[in-house]
């Protein structure tokens, strides 16, 4: 990339009035349940608790957010968010 191809991601280095993340990652695993998605990950049951997006980027011990993992059933599918 050219240095000039970055500038339009220059709003990123700019001041921001709130903590909305500016990204994530999502995953999609069909067929399986939570618990099974816990335990693959290696979560420990008792850190466990409900928590909106941005309460979990608060709640980071990194810089980049990628230490909690967010898990939810949905239909027959779980879904897992990771906050960057």
């Amino acid at each position: 990339m050219t240095p000039d191809s970055w500038s339009k991601y220059a709003w990123l280095d700019g001041p921001s009035s709130n903590d909305d993340l500016m990204a994530g990652c999502l995953g999609v695993i069909p067929g399986v349940d939570a618990a099974w998605v816990r335990r693959s990950l290696g979560v420990e049951e008792g850190s466990c608790r409900q928590a909106t997006v941005n309460e979990a980027w608060k709640l980071s011990e990194s810089d980049f957010g990628n230490d909690h993992i967010q898990i939810t059933a949905i239909g027959d599918a779980v879904v897992t968010y990771e906050p960057n």
